[in-house]
């Protein structure tokens, strides 16, 4: 199989969602998969050593952003990818929709890896023109209604399409936004890092952008150091983000850069991790990464309303609280420490529904090995 990625570049995500996926296909499904990365020419040797770092073969092509529109680029790339004699195609990226569909008219399977809604994440989030949003659009309607097989992130994005898109609910699986393996087992101790063990510990982890740092957010870190015996910690590579803002210039507040393999160990310690969003069409359908890096550390998670299937899963399943605003105050002072019994209910979800090889999605992931083998 290909597993085709366009206009992506390495990151964390990258590792997790594609190098980690791949190689789970590799490993428990039995399948041989080649990535190919087509990424923007410009960066063109900058990502060929990066992508060549995994020691996967990754196979990397630049993209030429004037050629995009002609349709002989899709058929000039299909016939790079069709000399690799792949028994199936797979991507991550509308805009890979022309080449898959190149693929399966010689009957190979196309499967769609649906991340999230990519249109609206333009239309919400991004200074893209009109004319980029609906090719988008278009390219991300006809990769849900014209793949084999879909993967989506979430049930709230196949809703989404059905009621938006006429999308025909027969031809897809649910599977989450799945997790690496990890090492839960190294962790700080909250006295080592405060002094004592008699505090309550709130975690955000990762990216300080448009998308993570809602005006909430700002409330909710109010309300949790308005108890003295709680402790904030933040680890972002965009605290410059929080420079001038004096309400985090407080000794209860720990603010630090860490590489991603280090943030369990403060997950470890953690009561309560942060996941807070902005109300959009982007977030309502999303499968945010970190909501099961939190669970798997034990974390209760303090989330928005609508993020995906995520936080109808905190109630029903007591993983903590749903966080709206200043009108949720009153539940972050009644809140308590974590204990070890709640700890481990929470990782046994987490491993049962966020890890790839877990026994549920092994049963969803069957069609893609079904269809790949021509069975």
């Amino acid at each position: 199989m290909i597993y085709l990625t366009y206009g992506d570049v390495d990151s964390p995500i990258y590792h997790s969602q594609v190098v980690g996926f791949c190689d789970f296909l590799r490993e428990k499904m039995e399948m041989e998969v080649q990535i190919v990365a087509f990424v923007p020419m410009r960066l063109y040797f900058a990502q060929k050593k990066k992508l060549a770092a995994y020691g996967k073969g990754i196979k990397v092509l630049p993209v030429v952003n004037r050629f995009q529109s002609n349709p002989w680029y899709s058929i000039f790339n299909a016939f790079l990818i069709k000399r690799m004699n792949p028994a199936s195609i797979m991507t991550r990226n509308p805009a890979g929709l022309n080449v898959c569909r190149e693929i399966q008219r010689e009957e190979k399977p196309f499967f769609y890896d649906a991340r999230g809604c990519q249109h609206m994440e333009m239309e919400e989030f991004s200074n893209a023109d009109q004319a980029a949003i609906q090719e988008m659009k278009q390219n991300e309607v006809q990769c849900f209604k014209k793949a084999d097989w879909v993967f989506s992130v979430s049930g709230a994005l196949i809703e989404y399409f059905k009621d938006n898109h006429r999308y025909k609910d027969h031809n897809h699986s649910i599977i989450p936004c799945c997790v690496l393996d990890t090492d839960y087992s190294k962790k700080l101790s909250k006295k080592e890092l405060f002094g004592t063990e008699d505090v309550m510990v709130f975690c955000y982890a990762g990216a300080l952008s448009v998308w993570n740092y809602p005006r909430s957010f700002h409330e909710l870190c109010k309300a949790i150091l308005k108890n003295p015996k709680n402790r904030l910690v933040i680890l972002s590579h965009d605290l410059e983000r929080l420079d001038g803002e004096r309400l985090f210039e407080n000794e209860r507040v720990l603010l630090k850069k860490v590489e991603s393999k280090e943030v369990t160990s403060y997950l470890g310690i953690s009561d309560y991790a942060i996941l807070l969003r902005r109300s959009a069409v982007t977030n309502r359908v999303a499968s945010p990464s970190k909501f099961g890096e939190y669970l798997m550390a034990g974390c209760q998670v303090i989330i928005s309303p609508e993020i995906g299937d995520f936080s109808e899963m905190v109630e029903k399943e007591e993983l903590g609280i749903i966080y709206r605003g200043k009108k949720d105050n009153d539940a972050i002072k009644s809140l308590k420490v974590t204990d070890e019994v709640t700890r481990a209910r929470i990782k046994k979800l987490a491993e049962g529904t966020f890890n790839r090889d877990c026994e549920l999605n092994m049963i969803r992931y069957r069609n893609l090995k079904k269809l790949h083998d021509g069975k």
